[in-house]
C-alpha cells in the first residue's frame, strides 16, 4: 500500500501515538479512496476558549489535490475526553471522504458531458 504524506500538528495537547497511528490510517483509507490526494495536513488542537462549555477538540484536514485547490474540512467534539477525540477524527475523515467523492464525481460528470454546440449533429 503506498502511503500519502502525512504532516500532523499538535497545538495545545501532547502527541501520542495512537493518535499519529490513528491519522496516518485513516489518510491511507482516504487516499484509496480519492487517489489524486497528494499530501495531507492535519492540525489537532484543544483551543482553551470555551469558558462555559469547556474545552473542544478540533481536527482540521488539508488536502493537497491534483488539479484542485486545496480541500479543508474540519470537525469539532462534544468535549475533551481522548474518545471523542477518536471520534472527532474519525468525522472529520469522513466529512474528508465525503467532499472528495463528491469533487471527483463531478468532475467525472464534466468530462463526460460535451460542450455546449458540440456533438449537435
Amino acid at each position: 500500500m503506498s502511503r500519502v504524506p502525512v504532516d500532523i500538528t499538535f497545538r495545545h495537547i501532547q502527541p501520542t501515538g495512537w493518535i499519529k497511528e490513528l491519522i496516518e490510517e485513516q489518510a491511507d483509507k482516504l487516499h484509496q479512496h480519492a487517489g489524486a490526494i497528494h499530501r495531507v495536513e492535519v492540525t489537532v488542537d484543544l483551543p482553551q476558549h470555551h469558558s462555559r462549555k469547556g474545552d473542544h477538540f478540533e481536527v482540521r484536514i488539508v488536502m493537497h489535490v491534483d488539479h484542485m485547490k486545496e480541500q479543508t474540512v474540519s470537525a469539532t467534539s462534544e468535549d475533551n475526553e481522548s474518545d471523542q477525540l477518536r471520534t472527532t477524527i474519525h468525522e472529520a475523515f469522513h466529512q474528508a471522504e465525503r467532499m472528495m467523492r463528491r469533487k471527483l464525481e463531478r468532475r467525472r460528470d464534466l468530462r463526460r458531458t460535451p460542450a455546449p454546440g458540440k456533438g449537435d449533429d
